[in-house]
């Protein structure tokens, strides 16, 4: 399916889990399947998003490291970057929806 290849790269794609959420909604049981603007535009992000994939550097023990992190009421996301010769070099991306007990949860 789609979505299990989007998943495959969500390492790369930042905020991922906010980005498909419109896809999963879909799946879920008892739900009725109605395509609408929102799948599409998530499918057209996910595509585009793959296309640009950044490299990805490898972690330096001896480089200084940056933590970004966000969270909302849907999903989770964090974004490793490194600072290398002057310039910032993306390490990992994170992110995941959040399941429906931790929605309710505080955002801090």
């Amino acid at each position: 399916s789609f979505l299990g290849l989007a998943e495959y790269y969500s390492k790369f794609i930042p905020n991922f889990a906010s980005v498909t959420q419109p896809l999963r909604a879909l799946l879920k049981k008892g739900s009725e399947f109605v395509w609408d603007e929102g799948c599409a535009t998530a499918v057209s992000l996910v595509k585009t998003c793959i296309g640009k994939m950044p490299t990805l550097g490898h972690f330096d023990v001896r480089a200084k490291t940056y933590l970004y992190t966000d969270a909302s009421v849907k999903g989770l996301g964090a974004v490793l970057t490194q600072r290398v010769d002057c310039e910032d070099k993306v390490i990992a991306f994170a992110s995941r929806a959040l399941k429906v007990t931790e929605q309710h949860y505080s955002v801090i």
